[in-house]
């Protein structure tokens, strides 16, 4: 189970527990063999946009080719990998409270893609 949390106010994951009083869902996560695929199959109305600056950094840190970081850029592709493998993961726009992650897994990565949580939040917050 991830738990991701924050104290900024303006977050969708605060409003969704001021709104809900701490109970329900908000998220579900799921995983898919295709994440290109995946994102194809969904509107771009309901998927929940990523900065531009987002794929500079992921670029210079997991020294990704130019092809790569245009399609995860285009699709809002988020994007980690560590010594057992990758992951790529997007999330949808919050409809009616709840918004959902679609992931998929390379190699043997067995994380959440956590260390991409503040551009989540921060995604959620600005409603772009």
């Amino acid at each position: 189970m991830a738990l991701n949390s924050t104290s900024a106010k303006r977050t969708q994951t605060q409003r969704f527990l001021n709104e809900s009083n701490g109970a329900s869902i908000n998220q579900i996560a799921l995983e898919c063999e295709d994440i290109f695929t995946a994102v194809n199959n969904l509107s771009p109305i309901y998927q929940l946009k990523i900065p531009n600056n987002y794929y500079l950094d992921i670029q210079a840190q997991f020294d990704l080719s130019d092809e790569l970081i245009q399609r995860l850029k285009e699709n809002n592709i988020l994007y980690t990998e560590d010594d057992t493998g990758s992951f790529y993961h997007f999330y949808t726009k919050e409809i009616n409270g709840l918004f959902f992650e679609v992931v998929q897994r390379v190699g043997s990565y067995q994380k959440y893609g956590e260390t991409n949580a503040f551009i989540r939040l921060a995604a959620q917050a600005d409603r772009y």
